[in-house]
């Protein structure tokens, strides 16, 4: 009975692991997307306007 409750926490705890990596991911993607599209943003407002840059 002991050993299946401790196999239960270890889970829980893997599970919150595991949930946590996959935010951490998810907000990287999302970084990641932000910074390429002003990035890209920047490039197409440098090729439009030259001059003010």
């Amino acid at each position: 009975m002991f050993a299946f409750t401790l196999l239960g926490q270890i889970n829980k705890i893997s599970l919150k692991k595991d949930a946590i990596l996959l935010m951490l991911r998810c907000c990287n993607l999302l970084f990641n997307l932000l910074v390429l599209s002003s990035r890209i943003l920047v490039n197409q407002a440098l090729v439009l306007q030259p001059t003010k840059f």
